[in-house]
């Protein structure tokens, strides 16, 4: 059976994605020690990426739904 990362089921689900304690701080040790990890780094750039979308495709429709009285 397939696994789903708890960050993509955040991500899906739209809770708050724990970019930092799950991603960042783990790639941060492993740079301090010395360990390459390329694959880590694209897909955190990745993970942030869409995170930040979603954060500006919310803020969008904030700003909408208020200037045009949407509920």
């Amino acid at each position: 059976k397939a696994y789903r990362p708890s960050s993509m089921i955040d991500y899906i689900e739209g809770r708050e994605v724990e970019v930092d304690a799950i991603w960042r701080q783990p790639l941060l040790k492993a740079q301090l020690l010395g360990v390459e990890t390329p694959g880590i780094e694209r897909l955190l750039t990745e993970i942030e990426q869409r995170v930040e979308e979603e954060e500006i495709n919310i803020i969008l429709y904030e700003t909408i739904s208020r200037e045009y009285g949407f509920q």
